[in-house]
């Protein structure tokens, strides 16, 4: 897609803290989790920040909107 300087910010900390902390393994999600920081390590231009959901509307609404559509958007 040809992204540059993209944050990624989401409102489950022990998620961004996986991330962010290449020790940290959530169990049931602990490959993909690597799978993606690898990819991210990549791309320097990336960054995982943690957003408490009250103080992100509109990413919620974004998200809540998406699910009802059958075809990928991107916004």
């Amino acid at each position: 897609m040809g992204l540059k300087y993209v944050t990624f910010e989401l409102d489950a900390k022990q998620v961004v803290d996986a991330f962010q902390n290449p020790i940290t393994d959530i169990l049931e999600f602990g490959s993909l989790i690597s799978s993606i920081r690898s990819i991210l390590n990549n791309e320097r231009s990336f960054h995982v920040s943690c957003a408490h959901r009250q103080a992100n509307r509109v990413a919620q609404a974004l998200a809540k909107a998406a699910r009802f559509h059958a075809s990928p958007i991107t916004w």
